[in-house]
């Protein structure tokens, strides 16, 4: 750095909805932003959020993550019995955002017999058969929506600080 000039590091605020294990996701990604973003100083909040279960706004644009576990059948629940509960988030989502993410959180496997599985219980994941799920997961990916693997709340975590560091524009990833 030059004599005389000061770097501040800019902040940015980044909103975990209150519901479900996003107050869990927020406490994990507090902990994990400075090595995730080193970039910014992250503020993290828990509120109530409209859409989306993560949201941040970052040069005049929205990005939002909606989190779905396949541990608890969250997405199973939200696309079959839900009545077209996931279409119209990520719908919303679209809408509101430059960006919209979907993190499938689990780990699975295809068994024999064609369905998801738990890879450690050897337990069926909500009677979900692979092709159901990867033809969900196309639709998805065609509407526009992104589509993020993630094995626990951790990787979630550590996921939603990359993405914030690559939407504020300061990632060396890419560049």
């Amino acid at each position: 750095m030059a004599p005389g000039k000061l770097v501040v590091a800019s902040s940015i605020s980044v909103a975990f909805d209150d519901r479900g294990n996003e107050p869990d996701l927020a406490l994990a990604a507090f902990e994990l932003f400075p090595k995730s973003c080193p970039e910014r100083k992250i503020e993290v909040t828990v509120q109530r959020l409209a859409t989306g279960d993560v949201c941040w706004d970052t040069g005049g644009n929205r990005y939002l993550i909606e989190r779905k576990s396949l541990v608890t059948n969250d997405f199973e629940t939200s696309f079959w019995y839900g009545k077209g509960r996931l279409g119209r988030q990520l719908n919303r989502m679209l809408t509101e955002a430059k960006l919209a993410i979907l993190v499938v959180e689990g780990m699975w496997v295809r068994s024999r017999m064609g369905y998801l599985m738990d890879p450690v219980s050897g337990e069926g994941i909500g009677g979900m058969l692979w092709a159901q799920f990867d033809g969900i997961l196309w639709r998805i990916r065609m509407a526009g929506v992104q589509v993020y693997f993630s094995k626990d709340l951790r990787e979630t975590a550590w996921a939603v600080g990359r993405a914030v560091a690559m939407t504020t524009g300061e990632s060396k990833w890419l560049s």
